[in-house]
């Protein structure tokens, strides 16, 4: 019983961290992308993916891989800890 119970526990935090750091990541990447007054179009050319996938991320239907975690980084020169809402500065 005890083992069945934490194993819910568990599952239940990730299922809530994950959420969690997937509207983070779309919050913080729509507000770098129209601070730096970029489309859609064009900052998805600009990463090398495809607009839908841009706007799935914004809208915090998907996360995006840590590859392309990485690009945005790059990309608006600030860390991946940003992104993930780990840090409240740039």
């Amino acid at each position: 019983m005890v083992i069945i119970l934490s194993i819910i526990s568990v599952t239940y935090y990730n299922i809530k961290f994950r959420s969690k750091k997937v509207k983070t990541i779309g919050n913080r990447l729509k507000l770098l992308r129209e601070g730096n007054c970029l489309t859609h179009k064009e900052l998805s050319t600009e990463l090398d993916i495809s607009v839908l996938n841009l706007i799935l991320y914004e809208n915090e239907r998907k996360a995006p891989t840590y590859n392309i975690l990485k690009k945005i980084a790059i990309y608006f020169d600030v860390s991946p800890d940003y992104l993930n809402g780990n840090f409240s500065r740039r």
